[in-house]
């Protein structure tokens, strides 16, 4: 690991007041938001700035490398999403205790340069917020029937809809793929690229990854001081795309990202519908992808055949069959749906 040159440790003094400062500031903000949100606990607005504002205070420790900051601050936010996501309700016993776990993070900010201002009692103290953190955030994670199951049920289907996540990730997870390659001044301006990595295994889990030695010189060559590193990672998160930008926040400019969601299993099933020959029968092209099999596009021809006569709306109607009965996805009917029109428009247009 690369040891922090003189060069290096003036940049970190230089930018850490501006550091202390944003965060001062962020701080003050958590403060005051609690204090609205005594007032109004449904106000869904306020609440998100809450958890911008301790997001964004993680985010800015971890760059940093102040691991204290992070791993405290991280219990913060943990809670905070769980109010978000409705799973918890933010009473005025959680709000008190927020308001104490704010003064540690500013506490932990403040004395980010002087080791010795954390006292042991002031670490027993955060060890026991910590505790009652963890016991409240449990308990939204075990909710009772009697409440909070209604609540969580719907907000989970609503992810589930609202993203598709790689079919290796867990539940509500996205399985990102995150390739960094740091530009060669990056130790020379005073960061480092582990705190990086720290802070993404803060969002999630690390399923793999690998760092890249291709651009590392022959020993006679390396200069300690110059950066060849690069890092290729799996994140299983249920962080946006953003969140994961904001941990390169301050490399962006010397650094080569590109974060990638892999392709759910429907994203793949309407590439392939996009690539193949078009065919006449809108179940001919599901079969052939694999969307459905062929008995079952059977079974739902013949109830189709049933229920309804033949019309020009036909095709459209199968579709609607495939969706209901055999579980094909809306977006893969509508994509072969297309490929169909389009055939029909390109056969139009040789006939004439």
């Amino acid at each position: 690991m690369h040891n922090a040159s003189d060069a290096d440790r003036d940049f970190i003094a230089a930018a850490m007041p501006a550091f202390i400062s944003e965060a001062g500031e962020q701080t003050e903000a958590i403060e005051t938001l609690l204090l609205e949100l005594e007032e109004q606990p449904d106000n869904r607005e306020l609440l998100d700035s809450l958890f911008r504002c301790a997001h964004t205070v993680k985010g800015s420790a971890g760059i940093f490398g102040l691991s204290k900051v992070v791993e405290f601050t991280h219990h913060v936010e943990t809670l905070l999403d769980k109010c978000r996501d409705g799973e918890l309700a933010l009473t005025p016993e959680i709000s008190t205790l927020l308001l104490q776990c704010n003064d540690q993070i500013k506490f932990l900010v403040d004395t980010a340069s002087d080791e010795s201002a954390d006292t042991p009692d002031l670490k027993d103290l955060r060890a026991d917020l910590v505790i009652q953190l963890q016991v409240y955030t449990e308990s939204a994670g075990k909710p009772t029937q009697a409440n909070a199951a209604p609540v969580a049920a719907p907000i989970a289907a609503a992810a589930g809809a609202a993203t598709s996540p790689a079919p290796s990730a867990a539940p509500g997870l996205t399985l990102w793929n995150i390739s960094a390659r740091f530009g060669q001044e990056t130790f020379r301006n005073g960061m480092d690229p582990l705190s990086i990595a720290k802070y993404l295994k803060g969002l999630g889990h690390i399923q793999s990854m690998t760092c890249a030695i291709d651009a590392v010189p022959a020993l006679v060559n390396l200069n300690p001081e110059t950066c060849y590193l690069s890092f290729v990672m799996e994140l299983e998160s249920a962080a946006k795309r953003e969140e994961i930008e904001g941990a390169f926040s301050f490399v962006a400019d010397d650094c080569e990202l590109d974060i990638q969601c892999p392709e759910s299993a429907e994203q793949k099933l309407v590439r392939a519908i996009e690539d193949m020959p078009a065919t006449p029968r809108l179940g001919d092209m599901l079969v052939s992808v694999g969307a459905v099999s062929q008995s079952k596009l059977t079974e739902v021809l013949s109830n189709q055949e049933q229920s309804t006569p033949a019309t020009s709306g036909q095709k459209a109607k199968i579709g609607n069959l495939l969706e209901d009965k055999a579980g094909v996805a809306p977006a893969v009917v509508e994509a072969a749906l297309n490929k169909q029109q389009k055939a029909k428009e390109s056969s139009g247009e040789e006939n004439r």
